[in-house]
């Protein structure tokens, strides 16, 4: 007789489905068979519908005692009937298990609704994972990779949330830090080393060297940024990074500046150190520059690659003292 588990709609749902059937595999069930309810039909030309699945998990598999089988789009199959619901088994007492994966809320509405409140007392419902808002992903890595057995800097959790959209990719980034780093801490150094690619590594490479002053990063990564046609892109990203320290120079509330922007915290940290570095006069003139030649890019004035490296080098040479 089958359990049933039900997987719904979210943002985690691929990996709770490898999660599950790795799960099951542990535990003696093995993968018999995995499609699409949206296919219409079963092998063997059977039409797919709640009872055909339910006749199929009941036949017993020919080299597994425990059979694991996964319904993809299990919307499509509509309300389960109620005559099945005595055939419904607690995990414990089951000999295959059915996993129905929800792509959609589907005509049935949610996949809660599919299901009577009988039948829900039996069947499990995997959680379905909210989405973090943006101002507390940060707190939320950090709970995240005390549960994978690791600690993580408060920089190295704020430059992974301003970085990685998807919450998804974010916890696979995190569980790879994790198993490169244990025992020790995962560092702001580890993060840039590890997460992003060549062309991304360069790029934070420049900014955060602007931001800390740190002239040799930034002539050393623009000899990777500079494959690119046009220095646009990186107009843009400087601009966004020396964005909140110009409207700290522009408002006396520096708080209200930064909610004002929206700005996270390592790049309301990484700007602030900017301003430190070069001065509230410096960073007003540098920006109506990267304003002139943003313009300028986009029409046939453009200064290329001499310009903006020439507006660069001439701030770091005035405010560093490069000889």
């Amino acid at each position: 007789m089958p359990h049933l588990r039900v997987i719904p709609a979210g943002i985690a749902q691929r990996r709770q489905i490898t999660e599950y059937i790795s799960l099951y595999n542990k535990r003696g069930y093995a993968l018999s068979m995995r499609f699409d309810a949206k296919a219409g039909s079963l092998p063997g030309n059977n039409e797919v519908s709640w009872n055909s699945i339910f006749a199929m998990s009941r036949s017993g598999g020919l080299f597994a005692d425990k059979q694991l089988f996964v319904v993809e789009s299990a919307e499509n199959l509509g309300e389960f009937p109620s005559d099945l619901e005595q055939f419904l088994y607690p995990e414990n007492e089951a000999d295959s298990v059915i996993i129905c994966v929800f792509a959609s809320e589907g005509r049935g509405g949610s996949a809660a609704k599919v299901f009577s409140a009988g039948a829900q007392r039996i069947i499990e419902f995997a959680a379905k994972d909210e989405a973090i808002p943006p101002w507390k992903r940060k707190d939320w890595i950090i709970r995240l990779s005390k549960d994978l057995g690791v600690s993580i800097a408060n920089d190295a959790a704020a430059l992974l949330a301003e970085s990685i959209d998807e919450q998804e990719e974010l916890r696979g980034e995190l569980a790879k830090l994790a198993d490169y780093s244990r025992p020790r801490q995962i560092t702001l150094d580890l993060v840039r080393q590890l997460s992003f690619d060549e062309g991304g590594s360069a790029m934070l490479k420049f900014l955060d060297g602007f931001s800390l002053g740190k002239a040799e990063d930034v002539v050393l990564s623009l000899k990777h940024l500079k494959q690119e046609a046009s220095p646009l892109p990186m107009i843009t990203a400087l601009s966004n990074r020396l964005r909140p320290a110009l409207y700290i120079t522009l408002f006396k509330n520096e708080q209200a500046a930064l909610a004002a922007l929206g700005v996270r915290d390592y790049a309301a940290r990484m700007s602030k150190q900017a301003l430190k570095n070069y001065g509230k006069a410096a960073i007003q003139k540098f920006m109506l520059e990267l304003a002139r030649l943003s313009y300028f890019e986009k029409t046939n004035y453009a200064e290329g690659w001499a310009g903006f490296e020439t507006a660069l080098l001439l701030l770091l040479k005035s405010q560093i003292n490069i000889k």
